[in-house]
Parts: C-alpha cells; sequence; structure tokens
C-alpha cells in the first residue's frame, strides 16, 4: 500500500513535484546568471555588449570571461567616439562584439 499525505498526494507524487520545482527553479537561476553574466555569454556564445566609458579608450581585452578596459583622460580637442571591437572565429561560428561609447565632455 502507497503513503497517502492528507490532501491525497502520494509520497511519490510529492517527492516529484518537489524535484519538478527544484529542476525549474535550477533552469531559471542558471539562465538569470548567463544574462546578468554577459561578458561570459558574448565570450563564450557570440552576441554582442554595449558598455559606455567616461574616457579615452584605448585598448579592449579579455582575461578569462572578464573584459578589461585600457583608458586615459581625454586630451584638449578630443571628442567622444563610439568604438566596436569585433572578434572574428576561425569557423565563423562564434563571434563577439564589444561596443564601447566614450562619454565625456570635449575640452574646448
Amino acid at each position: 500500500m502507497i503513503f497517502k499525505m492528507k490532501r491525497g498526494l502520494t509520497l511519490i507524487e510529492l517527492l516529484l513535484y518537489f524535484a519538478v520545482v527544484a529542476g525549474v527553479v535550477s533552469i531559471l537561476g542558471l539562465i538569470g546568471w548567463a544574462i546578468y553574466s554577459s561578458n561570459w555569454t558574448v565570450k563564450q556564445l557570440g552576441g554582442t555588449i554595449k558598455e559606455s566609458i567616461p574616457a579615452k579608450v584605448i585598448n579592449v581585452t579579455w582575461k578569462e570571461s572578464n573584459m578589461w578596459v585600457l583608458y586615459r583622460e581625454p586630451r584638449d580637442g578630443e571628442k567622444p567616439e563610439v568604438l566596436t571591437f569585433q572578434e572574428y572565429s576561425n569557423l565563423g561560428i562564434v563571434q563577439g562584439k564589444a561596443v564601447i561609447t566614450e562619454i565625456f565632455k570635449p575640452k574646448e
């Protein structure tokens, strides 16, 4: 005989219910983490990341799943620019792109 709970659920049905809920919560957590960690997503899966930097950008590189930006203070007469750093893979399957917008007031 199968053990019945007060509300009519068997123990097996109750365990199955909790397993499904735990699976759904895990999947939603992974999706949220992937969206939150956009640097990793762009580097590993391709796509585009957009960043605003309040200085003059010199170079961008990746260290593991972190994007590093080398920048400096703007000089007189320099204006903000939009820079695109594009990855080209050998097979053309995964291609990441970083679009960086410099946001500073031009010096006169």
